[in-house]
């Protein structure tokens, strides 16, 4: 019954609002779309609008003057990352999120989930500009399905329990003990519930089983995702081990690890980390 109420959280959540519907198909066309058309969509939506310009003028950018419209935005920061913006306005119009089940605030989730998605965007913007833009937006989701099963955790009491568990064992352990899924898996069922980009859903699936057969480009952002996931997931960001882990991973598998490594170095700058 465990899963079955998980499904059920996720088939009572809203479609995605119809401007972020109009941008994810939009992108499905290319990744890299007409900004003018972009600039439309997000206009003809004002909360999006405000959200967007209310991310753009975060500290966290540090620029000296504030952005004033969706074209200056769009111009500075690219369609890739407001795109991103965008899934990130949606994500709390459609939640009622507390992630308190994980021993974490809501704003500590949207931390981490950007950290995700600018760790990827970093590191692949020298890899590859084009996967890049494919995988900002899913990095920024990963996570999303915790959002559900944090949801089912404290509806059903179970919170320090699960807290308790998290400190002595895996993510994925504690969430197969009391929700009978994992994060990934809830998430491609939310991705597909929501219409997403099927390869949105893909990568999910492979990231949470290695036998799911992917072609040898999906394969690739998997491999980046994992890579990502390992050193910035909700339980620990950026720690040391983790770190060398990866470089180590990606040596033996014939990757550029110093693209990463400097990656991890300038993300670490931007979000404060020590």
């Amino acid at each position: 019954m465990k899963k079955e109420s998980i499904l059920i959280l996720v088939d009572k959540l809203p479609p995605l609002p119809e401007s972020i519907q109009k941008i994810e198909a939009l992108f499905s066309k290319t990744s890299s779309p007409n900004t003018a058309e972009l600039i439309k969509i997000i206009e003809t939506d004002p909360a999006l609008t405000a959200d967007i310009l209310s991310f753009t003028n975060s500290p966290i950018f540090g620029f000296s003057k504030s952005i004033q419209s969706i074209q200056q935005a769009v111009v500075l920061f690219g369609a890739a990352q407001i795109r991103k913006m965008a899934l990130k306005s949606a994500i709390f119009s459609s939640f009622d999120i507390d992630m308190s089940a994980y021993g974490i605030s809501n704003d500590e989730f949207v931390r981490i989930s950007s950290m995700q998605s600018e760790l990827i965007f970093q590191w692949y913007m020298g890899v590859d500009i084009e996967q890049s833009k494919l995988l900002v937006p899913i990095a920024f989701l990963m996570e999303a399905g915790a959002i559900v099963i944090s949801r089912y955790i404290i509806d059903n009491g179970m919170k320090n329990e699960f807290l308790n568990d998290l400190k002595k064992d895996s993510i994925e352990t504690a969430e197969l003990r009391y929700t009978s899924m994992k994060t990934t898996q809830v998430d491609y069922i939310l991705f597909e519930h929501w219409g997403l980009n099927e390869l949105y859903s893909k990568t999910m699936h492979a990231l949470d089983n290695e036998l799911y057969e992917i072609d040898e480009f999906v394969e690739e952002l998997v491999s980046a995702l994992w890579v990502v996931r390992n050193v910035i997931n909700l339980k620990t960001q950026f720690a040391q081990e983790d770190i060398d882990e990866m470089i180590e991973v990606l040596d033996e598998n014939g990757y550029e690890s110093k693209k990463f490594e400097h990656a991890c170095q300038r993300v670490k700058k931007k979000f404060q980390i020590d």
